[in-house]
């Protein structure tokens, strides 16, 4: 699921204890292994479509995916060093804390991370309305990419007032917000969209694996495809390492 709606935080717990939980060990196999080498970073994306490439039904994903959908995008924060996220997807999903139970924190500590995982935001306006639950992080670091050259200077300082940290792209290449992340100890890194950014990063061949879900429902009107409108006609080869069938039709490659 390339983007994710988190629920109130007063049923975070019961809803990760009901799915990531019980489903942990078919998350695992869902995640796979990881690359062990302290140098060898890993860019993955994780997205939710229809059968016909559709990233979004009316505007957003929110009907995409089931309750495993949502327990492997959980897992996969857990495993992360940071969310990497479009504006637009920000916008559109009203994207609000990143919730990790107390005890994943206890765990991601011990292995070296940071108790939860930074979401890192790529924006060219830098616009958000301060009545955005972005605003609402009780304490949370939240972090903008942008190329400063061409934002709007009325929003840097607003963000920055809000403490917000603000890391400076030249015009917003892929490789270059890549190795922002890189040059930060940010080596385990997620992409949940939207289908623009995920698309650059594929385009600059930076993506180490894709998570992807395909839900069976069909969007004949497709305008917003999974991995943007790309124009490039180059044809990129993937293999396919694990897949999985729900008993609702949702297919987990």
């Amino acid at each position: 699921m390339f983007s994710f709606l988190p629920p109130p935080i007063t049923t975070y717990n019961q809803i990760y204890s009901d799915t990531l939980t019980a489903m942990m060990e078919l998350v695992s196999q869902l995640i796979g292994p990881s690359v062990d080498h302290p140098n060898t970073p890993e860019c993955r994306i994780v997205a939710a479509g229809t059968i016909d490439g559709s990233a979004t039904i009316n505007g957003n994903s929110q009907q995409l995916g089931n309750e495993l959908d949502t327990a492997l995008l959980l897992g996969l924060r857990q495993w992360s060093d940071c969310i990497l996220v479009g504006a637009g997807t920000v916008r559109a999903e009203n994207y609000g804390q990143v919730l990790i139970p107390k005890e994943i924190q206890k765990q991601r500590q011990d292995r070296g991370q940071h108790p939860t995982p930074p979401l890192i935001i790529v924006s060219r306006s830098l616009h958000f309305p301060t009545t955005s639950r972005l605003f609402s992080h009780d304490g949370q670091p939240q972090v903008a990419i942008t190329d400063l050259e061409n934002a709007q200077e009325i929003n840097v300082e607003k963000l920055t007032q809000h403490g917000w940290e603000i890391i400076n792209v030249p015009r917003l290449t892929a490789t270059g917000i890549i190795q922002a992340l890189t040059d930060r100890g940010f080596r385990r890194i997620i992409s949940e969209g939207g289908p623009q950014l995920n698309s650059a990063l594929l385009a600059a061949r930076l993506v180490t694996k894709i998570h992807l879900t395909l839900d069976p429902l069909l969007c004949l009107s497709t305008t917003n495809p999974l991995f943007g409108l790309g124009t490039s006609d180059e044809i990129l080869p993937c293999t396919l390492e694990h897949v999985h069938h729900s008993n609702d039709g949702n297919v987990f490659l």
